[in-house]
């Protein structure tokens, strides 16, 4: 996984078994979890231009095995995110944006989320931070 430190491994152990240790200065302070029905998100990429999509593997058949392959990773017996229960072990609550919800306004919902932790910016806020 990508917030852990590559695993010593001792005489008699191989990766699998060896220690996992997580490297706590890899652990973001603000998690973002975006959920969509299986249906929701065929259909986004179905909508996508033919140039877009070209040459890719955007298409039902790459869909559905990027699909199911996310659902064996990620989606513990009792339907919760396996990835959302790794950060709320850390004390990090993730928000959770429902993608398929079109009054959903994601954005603003995202800006207050980071913000609670430190101030947001982005290139357009910054032009007015910076002094000449």
């Amino acid at each position: 996984m990508l917030f852990f430190i590559e695993p010593k491994v001792g005489e008699g152990e191989d990766e699998e078994t060896a220690e996992k240790v997580i490297d706590e200065n890899l652990i973001p302070e603000s998690v973002v979890l975006l959920q969509g029905t299986d249906e929701f998100l065929k259909q986004r990429v179905k909508e996508l231009p033919e140039e877009r999509v070209a040459n890719t593997h955007y298409n039902e058949e790459g869909m559905n095995r990027r699909l199911a392959e996310f659902k064996k990773n990620n989606d513990a017996t009792t339907g919760e995110s396996i990835l959302a229960d790794f950060f709320k072990e850390r004390f990090i609550e993730p928000l959770v944006i429902n993608v398929t919800n079109p009054s959903n306004d994601s954005f603003d919902n995202l800006r207050t989320f980071i913000e609670r932790v430190r101030i947001f910016f982005n290139q357009s806020d910054l032009k007015d931070c910076i002094i000449f």
